[in-house]
């Protein structure tokens, strides 16, 4: 209080020229008790409401809005800029060659000195209103975290559909399993924190996926004390929904590197998956044509290997979420495919010299596979 007394008395040495008096500028100066930190991907069209609606809901507390951006393509950044110049409590932290909300939300909470923190998503699905309840709760010691809920008393999931209601009530019973604190909401990206929970937590987080406050939770080594706010979904007006098979897997992930005490990591489960897939594919096609149809085992296994190509390009097509139309599907796939070339010749020519030195055939394709899947690691990083 010392420091907003000291800059209201000096307010007449403060420019302004919006409009406040010299107090309100004294007071726009004042450290942020409060900070909002707000992930975007192509939210240019929603981005200045939900900061004019932040603005009004915290207008009795020193805020500051923290914008992470991932280098959207349709100008969220500049539109972002832009806000800052009309109110400097508005900052933004572009991002580029990375992606990822839990990402986004760890930097952005990590680049305010704010005793309180909130994440919020920007498409407007989350009512601001509820900051102002959450803050109140955390100021009042009752909480470490406080966070919105679409499945307490008094939320809803607004205008979801029962696929969607039914796999979130999977998602949250495979959360609940991991907890110590069960929680009606535990797919929640809406909450509010203390400082100190992320400071904590800072090191073990998992940063995969969307489900940061789950991430969190399961981070922190001691029981933390949650309480909950009903949240009613709002409807998205405009843009669209980041909702994806990506978003699923990395959360299924996420939940095997907690669980696994950080033993197993996100990203090795999606290796493990991919390279499994590969294996099984090339192994049956490998049995299919040399076990059955007696074709030259270098050929056979050559023609496993490209096999096992188009199965690691199917699953990492899927986990990495790209939308495809038929065409541009086999399009896509002519380039990994080339990319794969060598892995394929390596597999037919590590299995047939295996196999001519009186290795067993299965020993033989195993190893080819192996070889093949060595040499494709550069296309898979690419393409996923």
């Amino acid at each position: 209080m010392m420091l907003l007394d000291l800059n209201v008395a000096h307010a007449h040495q403060l420019p302004f020229s919006d409009g406040l008096t010299r107090v309100q500028a004294a007071v726009r100066a004042a450290p942020a008790e409060f900070a909002v930190v707000i992930p975007t991907f192509n939210e240019r069209a929603n981005i200045s409401e939900l900061v004019d609606r932040i603005r009004s809901v915290l207008a009795d507390v020193h805020w500051e809005i923290i914008i992470v951006d991932d280098d959207s393509p349709d100008g969220t950044a500049e539109q972002a800029r832009a806000l800052h110049r009309e109110d400097a409590r508005v900052r933004l932290l572009h991002r580029i060659g990375r992606r990822g909300l839990s990402s986004a939300c760890i930097e952005g909470i990590l680049a305010s000195s704010a005793p309180y923190v909130a994440v919020m998503d920007a498409d407007l699905q989350h009512d601001p209103v509820l900051l102002g309840e959450m803050l109140a709760i955390l100021r009042r010691g009752q909480a470490d975290i406080a966070y919105a809920s679409r499945h307490c008393a008094g939320g809803s999931t607004g205008d979801w559909d029962e696929h969607r209601i039914a796999a979130s009530r999977v998602a949250t019973w495979a959360a609940n399993q991991a907890i110590s604190v069960p929680l009606s909401d535990p797919m929640s990206g809406y909450f509010a924190m203390r400082r100190g929970v992320m400071q904590q937590v800072a090191h073990r987080l998992s940063g995969v996926g969307f489900k940061i406050l789950l991430d969190i939770i399961l981070a922190s080594d001691r029981v933390l004390r949650v309480a909950e706010v009903p949240l009613t979904f709002a409807s998205r007006t405009r843009g669209t929904s980041k909702l994806s098979t990506k978003v699923m897997w990395e959360y299924a992930a996420m939940l095997i590197e907690h669980r696994s005490g950080g033993a197993i990591r996100a990203q090795d489960v999606s290796n493990a998956t991919l390279a499994a897939a590969g294996l099984l594919a090339n192994l049956v096609i490998l049995g299919t044509l040399f076990g059955l149809l007696r074709c030259p085992i270098g050929a056979a296994a050559a023609l496993s290997g490209l096999a096992s190509c188009g199965a690691v390009f199917a699953i990492s097509t899927i986990v990495s979420n790209r939308t495809c139309g038929r065409w541009r599907w086999y399009l896509a796939l002519l380039p990994f495919a080339g990319s794969c070339t060598f892995g394929i010749v390596a597999d037919g020519v590590v299995t047939a010299l295996l196999f001519g030195a009186g290795w067993h055939w299965l020993v033989s394709g195993g190893c080819g596979a192996m070889a093949c899947a060595a040499l494709m690691r550069r296309a898979i990083r690419h393409h996923l």
